[in-house]
């Protein structure tokens, strides 16, 4: 059971919650040296490896929404 976060019913037991994402942000990852282990293809030995990094979104707010809510905001 849970209570939607817009029409503020509360929403019975065994019924599926549908998380609709409200507010994003723009992020940039910055590049990491050898951060991450992984296996040498010919040796099998363990090597650490560059994480490049990179941009992209993260999801700052989102809210629980009833299935008609989410209908509602899909639409919208």
């Amino acid at each position: 059971m849970y209570r939607c976060e817009h029409c503020k019913e509360v929403v019975g037991p065994r019924i599926a919650i549908n998380r609709t994402v409200v507010e994003t942000r723009p992020v940039k990852y910055p590049v990491r040296e050898k951060v991450n282990r992984a296996r040498h293809p010919r040796t099998g030995r363990i090597i650490f490896v560059d994480d490049h990094g990179g941009e992209g979104h993260e999801t700052v707010r989102e809210l629980a929404l009833c299935a008609r809510c989410a209908t509602a905001a899909r639409s919208a």
